[in-house]
Protein backbone atom coordinates (compact mmCIF):
# COMPACT_ATOMS: atom_id res chain seq x y z
CA UNK A 1 0.00 0.00 0.00
CA UNK A 2 1.18 3.57 -0.54
CA UNK A 3 -0.67 7.36 -0.11
CA UNK A 4 -0.84 10.32 -1.78
CA UNK A 5 -1.50 14.01 -1.04
CA UNK A 6 -3.72 15.89 -2.99
CA UNK A 7 -3.43 19.97 -2.61
CA UNK A 8 -4.86 23.00 -4.05
CA UNK A 9 -7.82 21.01 -5.07
CA UNK A 10 -10.96 23.75 -5.63
CA UNK A 11 -13.62 24.08 -3.07
CA UNK A 12 -16.32 22.82 -5.08
CA UNK A 13 -14.37 19.24 -5.68
CA UNK A 14 -16.82 16.41 -3.99
CA UNK A 15 -15.21 13.52 -2.24
CA UNK A 16 -16.94 11.31 -4.86
CA UNK A 17 -15.41 12.85 -7.80
CA UNK A 18 -11.93 13.67 -6.31
CA UNK A 19 -11.93 9.25 -5.43
CA UNK A 20 -13.34 8.71 -9.22
CA UNK A 21 -10.52 10.66 -10.60
CA UNK A 22 -7.59 8.77 -9.00
CA UNK A 23 -9.22 5.35 -9.55
CA UNK A 24 -8.12 5.96 -12.74
CA UNK A 25 -4.28 4.96 -11.27
CA UNK A 26 -5.40 2.21 -9.48
CA UNK A 27 -8.10 0.69 -6.61
CA UNK A 28 -8.53 2.88 -3.84
CA UNK A 29 -8.17 1.48 0.14
CA UNK A 30 -9.07 5.09 1.48
CA UNK A 31 -9.24 8.38 1.42
CA UNK A 32 -9.85 11.46 3.74
CA UNK A 33 -10.68 15.03 3.28
CA UNK A 34 -9.96 18.58 4.70
CA UNK A 35 -11.01 21.86 3.59
CA UNK A 36 -10.44 25.69 4.35
CA UNK A 37 -11.68 29.08 2.69
CA UNK A 38 -10.22 28.19 -0.56
CA UNK A 39 -9.05 24.41 -1.27
CA UNK A 40 -9.26 20.92 -0.24
CA UNK A 41 -6.56 18.56 0.31
CA UNK A 42 -7.26 14.70 -0.30
CA UNK A 43 -5.01 11.94 1.37
CA UNK A 44 -5.30 9.26 -0.97
CA UNK A 45 -4.40 5.75 -0.17
CA UNK A 46 -3.88 2.68 -3.03
CA UNK A 47 -3.70 -0.99 -2.50
CA UNK A 48 -0.36 -1.11 -4.54
CA UNK A 49 2.59 1.21 -4.83
CA UNK A 50 2.21 1.23 -8.43
CA UNK A 51 -0.92 3.21 -8.63
CA UNK A 52 0.87 5.61 -6.09
CA UNK A 53 3.38 6.22 -8.82
CA UNK A 54 0.96 6.81 -11.45
CA UNK A 55 -0.92 9.25 -9.37
CA UNK A 56 2.21 11.16 -8.95
CA UNK A 57 2.47 11.90 -13.37
CA UNK A 58 -1.03 13.99 -12.24
CA UNK A 59 0.44 16.66 -10.55
CA UNK A 60 -0.30 20.35 -12.31
CA UNK A 61 -2.96 18.22 -14.16
CA UNK A 62 -6.64 19.52 -14.06
CA UNK A 63 -9.33 18.56 -11.54
CA UNK A 64 -12.76 20.09 -11.90
CA UNK A 65 -11.45 23.23 -13.22
CA UNK A 66 -8.24 23.76 -10.28
CA UNK A 67 -4.64 22.85 -11.05
CA UNK A 68 -3.40 20.30 -8.16
CA UNK A 69 -0.13 19.64 -6.54
CA UNK A 70 0.02 15.75 -5.75
CA UNK A 71 2.91 14.25 -3.94
CA UNK A 72 4.25 11.46 -1.77
CA UNK A 73 6.44 10.62 1.37
CA UNK A 74 6.37 6.71 0.88
CA UNK A 75 7.08 6.82 -3.28
CA UNK A 76 8.66 8.33 -6.13
CA UNK A 77 7.16 8.03 -10.06
CA UNK A 78 10.57 6.66 -10.56
CA UNK A 79 10.47 4.01 -8.01
CA UNK A 80 11.51 0.85 -9.55
CA UNK A 81 8.88 -1.13 -11.11
CA UNK A 82 8.01 -4.46 -9.58
CA UNK A 83 10.40 -7.50 -10.83
CA UNK A 84 8.96 -8.89 -14.32
CA UNK A 85 9.63 -12.13 -12.51
CA UNK A 86 6.89 -11.68 -10.27
CA UNK A 87 4.28 -11.93 -12.59
CA UNK A 88 5.19 -14.55 -14.60
CA UNK A 89 3.73 -17.61 -13.11
CA UNK A 90 0.13 -15.66 -13.30
CA UNK A 91 0.89 -14.73 -17.01
CA UNK A 92 1.63 -18.41 -17.59
CA UNK A 93 -1.21 -19.68 -16.28
CA UNK A 94 -3.44 -17.35 -17.88
CA UNK A 95 -2.08 -18.04 -21.43
CA UNK A 96 -2.65 -21.49 -20.64
CA UNK A 97 -6.70 -20.74 -20.37
CA UNK A 98 -8.96 -20.66 -22.90
CA UNK A 99 -10.22 -17.00 -24.02
CA UNK A 100 -13.89 -17.94 -23.16
CA UNK A 101 -13.12 -18.82 -19.70
CA UNK A 102 -10.15 -16.04 -19.22
CA UNK A 103 -11.21 -13.26 -16.89
CA UNK A 104 -11.52 -10.08 -18.94
CA UNK A 105 -10.77 -8.04 -16.39
CA UNK A 106 -7.45 -6.62 -15.97
CA UNK A 107 -5.78 -4.44 -12.74
CA UNK A 108 -5.42 -0.72 -13.78
CA UNK A 109 -1.90 -1.04 -11.96
CA UNK A 110 -1.12 -3.49 -14.33
CA UNK A 111 -1.61 -1.99 -17.45
CA UNK A 112 1.25 0.85 -19.47
CA UNK A 113 1.01 4.31 -17.95
CA UNK A 114 0.47 5.63 -21.29
CA UNK A 115 -2.80 3.35 -21.58
CA UNK A 116 -4.20 4.86 -17.74
CA UNK A 117 -3.31 8.67 -19.83
CA UNK A 118 -5.22 7.84 -22.66
CA UNK A 119 -8.03 6.56 -20.20
CA UNK A 120 -7.94 10.31 -18.58
CA UNK A 121 -8.07 12.04 -21.65
CA UNK A 122 -10.59 9.99 -23.17
CA UNK A 123 -12.88 10.77 -20.20
CA UNK A 124 -12.83 14.23 -20.59
CA UNK A 125 -9.61 15.35 -18.50
CA UNK A 126 -6.73 17.29 -19.41
CA UNK A 127 -3.32 15.84 -18.70
CA UNK A 128 -0.16 17.75 -20.08
CA UNK A 129 2.16 16.44 -22.77
CA UNK A 130 4.74 16.51 -19.91
CA UNK A 131 2.91 13.97 -17.93
CA UNK A 132 2.26 12.04 -21.37
CA UNK A 133 5.83 12.02 -21.56
CA UNK A 134 7.08 11.23 -18.24
CA UNK A 135 4.24 8.16 -18.70
CA UNK A 136 6.55 7.17 -21.78
CA UNK A 137 9.67 7.42 -20.19
CA UNK A 138 8.41 5.08 -17.50
CA UNK A 139 7.01 2.49 -19.89
CA UNK A 140 10.09 2.55 -21.51
CA UNK A 141 12.21 2.28 -18.56
CA UNK A 142 10.70 -0.49 -16.64
CA UNK A 143 8.73 -2.00 -19.56
CA UNK A 144 5.05 -3.39 -19.51
CA UNK A 145 3.79 -6.50 -17.00
CA UNK A 146 3.93 -9.79 -18.48
CA UNK A 147 0.55 -9.99 -17.12
CA UNK A 148 -0.63 -6.79 -18.94
CA UNK A 149 0.79 -8.16 -22.39
CA UNK A 150 -1.04 -11.99 -21.83
CA UNK A 151 -3.83 -10.71 -21.13
CA UNK A 152 -3.67 -7.99 -24.86
CA UNK A 153 -2.73 -11.13 -27.23
CA UNK A 154 -5.16 -13.42 -25.36
CA UNK A 155 -7.96 -11.25 -26.61
CA UNK A 156 -6.52 -11.40 -29.66
CA UNK A 157 -6.39 -14.87 -30.18
CA UNK A 158 -10.20 -14.79 -28.92
CA UNK A 159 -11.13 -12.27 -31.71
CA UNK A 160 -8.77 -14.70 -34.06
CA UNK A 161 -10.64 -18.16 -33.43
CA UNK A 162 -14.05 -16.49 -33.25
CA UNK A 163 -13.56 -15.10 -36.85
CA UNK A 164 -11.98 -17.97 -37.75
CA UNK A 165 -8.70 -15.86 -38.79
CA UNK A 166 -5.48 -15.58 -37.05
CA UNK A 167 -5.42 -12.58 -34.97
CA UNK A 168 -6.12 -9.78 -36.42
CA UNK A 169 -3.16 -7.50 -35.37
CA UNK A 170 -0.90 -9.74 -37.06
CA UNK A 171 -2.46 -9.13 -40.42
CA UNK A 172 -1.89 -6.00 -42.75
CA UNK A 173 -3.75 -3.31 -43.01
CA UNK A 174 -6.09 -4.18 -46.53
CA UNK A 175 -6.75 -7.82 -44.77
CA UNK A 176 -8.09 -6.57 -41.38
CA UNK A 177 -10.27 -3.91 -43.07
CA UNK A 178 -11.35 -6.82 -45.58
CA UNK A 179 -12.56 -8.61 -42.57
CA UNK A 180 -13.98 -5.68 -40.21
CA UNK A 181 -17.87 -6.88 -41.38
CA UNK A 182 -17.32 -10.21 -41.06
CA UNK A 183 -15.68 -10.07 -37.36
CA UNK A 184 -18.61 -7.30 -36.47
CA UNK A 185 -21.35 -10.02 -37.66
CA UNK A 186 -20.02 -12.81 -35.79
CA UNK A 187 -19.33 -10.35 -32.72
CA UNK A 188 -22.91 -9.30 -32.85
CA UNK A 189 -24.27 -13.31 -33.31
CA UNK A 190 -21.90 -14.27 -30.17
CA UNK A 191 -22.01 -11.81 -28.31
CA UNK A 192 -18.01 -11.71 -27.72
CA UNK A 193 -17.94 -7.80 -26.45
CA UNK A 194 -21.18 -8.59 -24.47
CA UNK A 195 -18.85 -11.25 -22.60
CA UNK A 196 -16.56 -9.16 -20.83
CA UNK A 197 -18.03 -7.20 -17.51
CA UNK A 198 -14.89 -4.43 -17.97
CA UNK A 199 -14.72 -1.46 -20.47
CA UNK A 200 -11.05 -2.44 -21.80
CA UNK A 201 -11.98 -5.77 -23.18
CA UNK A 202 -15.02 -4.78 -25.62
CA UNK A 203 -13.16 -1.70 -26.25
CA UNK A 204 -10.13 -3.57 -27.44
CA UNK A 205 -12.24 -6.73 -29.20
CA UNK A 206 -13.71 -4.22 -31.61
CA UNK A 207 -10.51 -2.55 -32.18
CA UNK A 208 -9.12 -5.44 -33.75
CA UNK A 209 -11.53 -6.31 -36.00
CA UNK A 210 -10.80 -2.78 -37.36
CA UNK A 211 -8.34 -1.48 -39.55
CA UNK A 212 -6.44 -0.03 -36.88
CA UNK A 213 -5.98 -2.91 -35.16
CA UNK A 214 -2.56 -3.69 -35.20
CA UNK A 215 -1.90 0.02 -34.56
CA UNK A 216 -3.72 -0.70 -31.32
CA UNK A 217 -1.96 -3.91 -30.49
CA UNK A 218 0.97 -2.27 -30.75
CA UNK A 219 0.31 0.65 -28.61
CA UNK A 220 -0.91 -1.76 -26.14
CA UNK A 221 2.47 -4.15 -26.18
CA UNK A 222 5.46 -1.63 -27.21
CA UNK A 223 6.68 0.57 -24.70
CA UNK A 224 8.28 2.66 -27.20
CA UNK A 225 5.97 5.36 -27.81
CA UNK A 226 5.27 8.86 -28.69
CA UNK A 227 2.53 12.05 -27.19
CA UNK A 228 1.15 11.86 -30.61
CA UNK A 229 0.16 8.18 -30.48
CA UNK A 230 -1.83 8.60 -26.34
CA UNK A 231 -3.60 11.33 -27.67
CA UNK A 232 -4.54 9.07 -30.87
CA UNK A 233 -5.10 6.24 -28.53
CA UNK A 234 -7.68 8.57 -26.11
CA UNK A 235 -9.67 9.91 -29.40
CA UNK A 236 -10.58 5.88 -30.03
CA UNK A 237 -11.35 5.20 -26.70
CA UNK A 238 -13.89 8.66 -26.88
CA UNK A 239 -14.99 7.67 -29.88
CA UNK A 240 -16.37 3.96 -28.72
CA UNK A 241 -17.56 5.31 -25.75
CA UNK A 242 -19.36 8.21 -27.57
CA UNK A 243 -20.92 4.78 -29.92
CA UNK A 244 -21.94 3.15 -27.09
CA UNK A 245 -23.51 6.11 -25.16
CA UNK A 246 -25.71 7.04 -28.15
CA UNK A 247 -26.67 3.55 -28.56
CA UNK A 248 -27.71 3.02 -25.74
CA UNK A 249 -30.06 6.33 -25.92
CA UNK A 250 -27.69 9.01 -25.05
CA UNK A 251 -27.95 12.66 -26.78
CA UNK A 252 -25.74 12.34 -29.36
CA UNK A 253 -25.13 16.22 -29.23
CA UNK A 254 -23.98 15.70 -25.65
CA UNK A 255 -20.96 17.45 -24.66
CA UNK A 256 -20.14 15.32 -21.18
CA UNK A 257 -20.11 12.18 -21.97
CA UNK A 258 -16.35 11.14 -22.01
CA UNK A 259 -17.18 12.06 -18.34
CA UNK A 260 -20.27 10.07 -17.79
CA UNK A 261 -19.40 7.39 -16.62
CA UNK A 262 -15.92 7.30 -15.78
CA UNK A 263 -15.07 3.41 -16.03
CA UNK A 264 -12.39 1.65 -15.91
CA UNK A 265 -11.62 -1.83 -15.51
CA UNK A 266 -12.53 -2.72 -12.04
CA UNK A 267 -15.22 -4.75 -11.14
CA UNK A 268 -17.98 -2.29 -9.89
CA UNK A 269 -18.43 -3.01 -6.23
CA UNK A 270 -21.67 -5.43 -5.18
Amino acid sequence: MASIVVTKIATGTTDEQIVKFFSFCGKVKSSSFEQDTTHRTAYIEFERESAARTALLLNGGNLEGSLIEVSSKEVSNTSPAASPAATTDKASQAAAMEVDTINDNVAQEDKPRTAILAQYLAHGYHIGDEAIQKAIDLDTKHGISSKFITYIKQLDTGVGKKTGEQPLSSQLYEKAQGLFGKAKEIDNQKGISEKSTSWFGPYYQKALASPYAAKVQNFYTNASKQVLDVHEEALRIAAQKKETFVRDGGDTNATTIAKAPADTDEKKSA
